[in-house]
């Protein structure tokens, strides 16, 4: 079994969507980044689907991080009933895992052992309604909801009042979204340094730190809520987007020899 498990490489829908004529690419479709060349496997077409895919991958890599540990306390044990005892569970661990591999290859083509990167193509905003809106599917300010639009998730409510649409625009909603979310664990980080230091200058420095943060944040959220109509508590559903395997280099030489055959065959 392959232990360095599979890893997401970057978002790169924009740059992406330049090699693909703006077009998303089909299952089965070829796409060329720099170097690369990129697979199309499989299609998200649900907020639901998505979720459960990634669900499947946190568990994968909880299993591997698991198998990990017991290798190593394998390797530190002295006692041989102990070492024993620790082996019997990681050849089940180990069964299991390969097992939900191939589960994950047969419902995705997502094998642990290879890379990929994931296109966004639609995102919704979804702001929460409350429990009488949806129950007579009316705003507070009288308006219908379409309950075709209606997201239920955590027991809560949601409607979805924006999307998201396209490689390029997913790209730059992913880059300020996670630009938050950087922005917010630096500010927590700067908080515990501030906390724990005594000294006069450090502390005019992260307090300087921190006000530009928080600024640089307050101006991304005013922003995205401009931009997305996107506010704190809304509910980002992922609707479509689509899986992509990273070609080892056998692979790419055999599609450019498939390539240079072909084209020798139309002339």
């Amino acid at each position: 079994m392959n232990l360095n498990l599979f890893k997401f490489l970057p978002i790169l829908a924009a740059s992406a969507a330049a090699n693909a004529g703006g077009q998303p690419p089909a299952i089965g479709d070829v796409v060329r980044f720099g170097q690369n060349n990129y697979l199309v496997v499989f299609d998200f077409n649900s907020m639901n689907q998505f979720e459960e895919f990634q669900r499947n991958v946190q568990i994968m890599k909880a299993s591997d991080a698991q198998i990990k540990n017991l290798q190593e306390q394998i390797k530190a044990a002295a006692d041989a009933q102990l070492k024993n005892s620790l082996e019997m569970k990681l050849k089940q661990l180990d069964s299991q895992f390969k097992a939900n591999d191939k589960i994950m290859v047969d419902g995705y083509r997502f094998s642990s052992g290879r890379q990929y990167l994931v296109w966004f193509l639609k995102t919704n905003i979804c702001g929460e309604i409350s429990p009488e809106e949806y129950s007579t599917f009316t705003f507070k300010d009288g308006g219908k909801i379409n309950p075709l639009e209606v997201v239920s998730k955590g027991g809560k409510h949601y409607y979805r009042k924006s999307a998201v649409v396209g490689l390029k625009e997913n790209e730059e909603f992913q880059r300020a979204f996670q630009y938050a979310i950087k922005m917010r664990a630096e500010i927590s980080q700067l908080r515990e340094k501030l906390a724990s230091t005594t000294d006069i200058d450090e502390l005019a420095k992260l307090s300087e730190k921190i006000a530009a943060c928080e600024k640089a944040l307050q101006e991304n959220k005013d922003n995205m809520e401009s931009k997305y109509e996107l506010k704190s508590g809304d509910l980002i559903e992922v609707e479509q987007s689509k899986l992509m395997l990273l070609l080892t280099p056998e692979e790419n030489a055999k599609i450019e020899a498939e390539k240079a055959g072909k084209q020798h065959q139309k002339n």
